[in-house]
């Protein structure tokens, strides 16, 4: 790879008005990129053309129909986009999270640096509804897998009332590398392609998995950098068990929620606090032959 790598950012999109965010991020970056941007259906061609109409660098897609319509989100513009850059690099950005002015300077640096095929960096949970930004200590840790059973000490208020429950999760999630945080060599995405049309939903995890299991061919590496604010909402993550709606008597939606916030913000406590002592995601990691590496020289 040259010294100076060139970089694709590919955003699929349905018309969101958070799309706007996604291009300002992306503008912004410190090391040059081109932005490729996909409208995913007609019938959101011209909420987009609106959007991008004060941004002629960005590279639109208009596709007369909704490939993500029969459950596959974004896998097949993910599949396809590879295959329409030209760049040496192709990163991934969905069109309701952004990232830091570096995220895409980081990729180039380390990719000029060293031989790999694949980066990936580390990222941020962001709830929209309150602009709170949390670290993810759980989820998307790609080398590393998280506690597959988190019991919770919850503590739990409504309306005068006081309940304490500890709540459990099972989490048998494989490996996740979140597709917003990597970093993909041109010809890698390419060979990739099929992999993202295996699923919709947790199309990631299945190139994660195709990523990590074949190290002796494919090297990869963790920059350890927060540059990715993936957004999301408190009641989509994690759901209290019906005996805490009782137990407060919470009946009508809008008390539903407040528990619900409750537990997701002692929730993101507890993952703040996952392995304080030891985090080694948030070493600069290279993984070879299946192995991890920190001193690079060995590698």
């Amino acid at each position: 790879m040259t010294t100076t790598p060139t970089v694709a950012v590919i955003t699929s999109t349905i018309g969101r008005s958070s799309l706007l965010d996604t291009i300002d991020c992306i503008k912004k970056q410190s090391y040059p990129c081109r932005h490729y941007v996909f409208v995913d259906g007609e019938q959101h061609h011209q909420a987009v053309k609106k959007m991008v109409k004060a941004h002629p660098e960005i590279v639109v897609t208009y596709l007369p129909v909704s490939t993500g319509a029969t459950g596959l989100y974004n896998s097949a513009i993910n599949a396809i986009a590879p295959f329409i850059a030209t760049e040496d690099i192709i990163c991934f950005l969905d069109d309701d999270n952004t990232v830091t002015t570096n995220h895409v300077e980081q990729f180039a640096t380390n990719f000029s640096r060293y031989k790999i095929d694949y980066a990936y960096s580390l990222r941020n949970f962001y709830l929209a509804e309150d602009k709170l930004t949390f670290a993810d200590n759980l989820d998307s840790l790609g080398f590393w897998i998280s506690p597959s059973q988190i019991v919770l000490d919850a503590h739990f208020e409504l309306n005068g009332k006081i309940y304490r429950n500890q709540i459990a999760q099972i989490r048998n999630n494989p490996a996740l590398i979140d597709v917003n945080c990597m970093a993909l060599k041109r010809e890698l995405a390419q060979q990739l392609a099929s992999t993202w049309m295996q699923t919709g939903y947790g199309n990631d995890r299945n190139i994660t998995q195709a990523l990590l299991s074949n190290s002796e061919v494919i090297t990869g590496l963790c920059t350890s950098i927060r540059t990715v604010n993936y957004t999301m909402h408190f009641d989509n993550f994690v759901q209290p068990p019906q005996e805490v709606y009782n137990q407060l008597d919470a009946k009508t939606n809008k008390d539903k929620n407040i528990i619900r916030k409750q537990l997701f913000l002692q929730y993101m406590e507890y993952i703040d606090r996952i392995g304080q002592d030891c985090r080694p995601w948030e070493t600069p990691t290279i993984f070879k032959n299946g192995q991890l590496y920190t001193h690079f020289d060995d590698a």
